[in-house]
C-alpha cells in the first residue's frame, strides 16, 4: 500500500508499508518442516522531494523506519558443520542434519540526494521560460 501527500507545490512526501503473511521455506514442499513458516512481516518505508527550482530538486528516503528484523527467504538444506566446534565431516564425527536457512531482509536505510535536469524546461517538462 503506497500514500502520497502534495503538501505545497514542491513539497511531497509519501510512505508505503510492505507486508507479507508467513511463507513456507523452497523446499519444504509438503509443509512439514520441523521450523515451520517463516513469521510474516511488515515494513515501512518513508520518502520526500523537495523542488528548489525548476531543475534543482533534493530528495530523501527512510527504508524499515522501524528497523524491523525479518527474513524475506527461507531454504530447506543440510546443514554439514554439526560436529564440535562446528567442524565439518565425517572424521569430524558430523552427520549432516537438514536445517532452515534464512535470509535476513534489509535493515535501516536512509539515502538523501540531489536531482538536476540538464534538458529544457527541468523536471516539470515545461519550457525554462515558463517559471
Amino acid at each position: 500500500m503506497r500514500a502520497d501527500w502534495t503538501v505545497t507545490s514542491r513539497l511531497s512526501v509519501g510512505a508505503n508499508v510492505l507486508t507479507s503473511a508467513g511463507v513456507y521455506a523452497r523446499g519444504d514442499e509438503n509443509n512439514q518442516d520441523v521450523n515451520g513458516q517463516l513469521p510474516g512481516y511488515t515494513v515501512v518505508n518513508l520518502d520526500g522531494r523537495y523542488q528548489l527550482s525548476a531543475r534543482f530538486e533534493v530528495f530523501g528516503r527512510v527504508n524499515n523506519v522501524l528497523d524491523r528484523r525479518y527474513f524475506n527467504f527461507g531454504v530447506v538444506g543440510e546443514n554439514f558443520f554439526t560436529g564440535p566446534g562446528r567442524t565439518f565431516g565425517p572424521a569430524a564425527g558430523a552427520d549432516p542434519s537438514a536445517e532452515q536457512f534464512r535470509g535476513p531482509g534489509a535493515p535501516l536505510g536512509v539515502w538523501v540526494g540531489v536531482r538536476y535536469s540538464f534538458g529544457p524546461g527541468g523536471h516539470s517538462g515545461r519550457p525554462a521560460d515558463a517559471d
